[in-house]
């Protein structure tokens, strides 16, 4: 059995520097993504889960007014709530925070793994770095952490599967049964996959190099229809499939909630994702190869990101592997030198 001493050895020669810079970005953005609980939709997140934890049943209609009680209420979140009034009860505000914040790390993480992996080691960090800072608006202790962190999982499942790497895909449908319980956003892995399908379809059709199979193209399309028939395993039932589209499109929410409004440019809140911004267009312009099915994502959630600051975190998880791909292709075009060697640790 190996000593102390050897452990140690191993864990300096394994500490180099690329390790180290990966791992000391990542330190950094565990500010952005641990915070203190300031959201103020949090207490009724942690009423409604206290009341059904209490009647054993989830609520169809508003809990919170006199006037239009019989009003109908869709609880999308409720098993999220749920969770939220266990770890209260367990830990109060500091276990909410640091349980929110290590699911949104986890996302930093599953969008680092989703950049090629040719990508040299500063610019992967940098660009995680610039797309954590572009969304900072959003970070936080909230519910729909989740679903960025399950839309980060979805994008990589798909990236992979699409690259012939990885089966991990054919999980989707058990992850969506979940996912579909605790945020309406469950369908951003919809259209995540559906985007993928429509592109690998049309690389089959013109017979491009490289193109899917039949079989697998076959397989993405029984996912995909695997994920959208076990959403009607909820509470709320049929509804869920519109309530996304009828939240987004609602002209109060555009006008009330602040984080519904479009970017404020002027803000210097926004600074980060107006340079990532120019830097995807600069990279656009030095790249030799886009890969479609990347592009039509990153488009998206560009016009995601511009509707409202709310998107901001689904523009940064499909900016950054982008960003990093053009950045790197750029680099290579322009012949750099950067770093010229990477010390090896003895």
């Amino acid at each position: 059995m190996p000593g102390p001493d050897r452990w140690l050895t191993r864990a300096v020669r394994w500490l180099d520097l690329p390790h180290f810079f990966t791992i000391a970005i990542f330190l950094t953005m565990l500010i952005a993504a641990v915070q203190p609980v300031t959201d103020p939709d949090f207490w009724w997140h942690l009423t409604t889960g206290n009341w059904i934890l209490s009647h054993h049943a989830v609520p169809h209609q508003d809990l919170y007014t006199f006037t239009v009680n019989d009003h109908r209420w869709i609880t999308h979140e409720w098993l999220s709530e749920v969770v939220l009034a266990l770890l209260y009860a367990a830990g109060r505000l500091p276990l909410v925070s640091l349980t929110l914040g290590a699911v949104t790390a986890a996302g930093f993480l599953l969008v680092y793994l989703a950049i090629d992996r040719r990508v040299n080691f500063v610019i992967a960090g940098l660009a995680l770095a610039l797309g954590v800072a572009a969304a900072n608006p959003i970070w936080g202790p909230r519910i729909q952490m989740i679903t960025f962190t399950l839309s980060a999982l979805t994008y990589l499942w798909v990236k992979r599967f699409c690259e012939g790497r990885s089966r991990a895909l054919y999980f989707l449908p058990a992850v969506m049964l979940i996912w579909v319980n605790l945020h309406a956003g469950f369908v951003l892995g919809y259209a995540i996959l559906g985007v993928a399908l429509l592109v690998e379809g049309m690389r089959h059709l013109l017979r491009r190099p490289g193109a899917m199979t039949l079989p697998r193209l076959r397989a993405m399309t029984i996912i995909l229809g695997a994920s959208i028939g076990v959403a009607i395993l909820n509470p709320n039932g049929w509804d869920i499939y519109l309530y996304p589209f009828q939240t987004g499109g609602s002209a109060e929410q555009q006008r009330l909630i602040v984080e519904w409004f479009s970017p404020n440019f002027q803000m210097s809140q926004i600074w980060a994702f107006e340079a990532m911004i120019f830097l995807i267009i600069g990279g656009l312009a030095l790249s030799r190869r886009i890969e479609l099915r990347q592009f039509l994502l990153l488009l998206i959630g560009f016009g995601l990101a511009l509707h409202s600051v709310r998107n901001l975190s689904l523009f940064m998880l499909v900016a950054v592997p982008a960003l990093a791909d053009y950045a790197q292709q750029g680099r290579e075009r322009l012949s750099w030198r950067w770093p010229l060697r990477v010390p090896k640790t003895t």
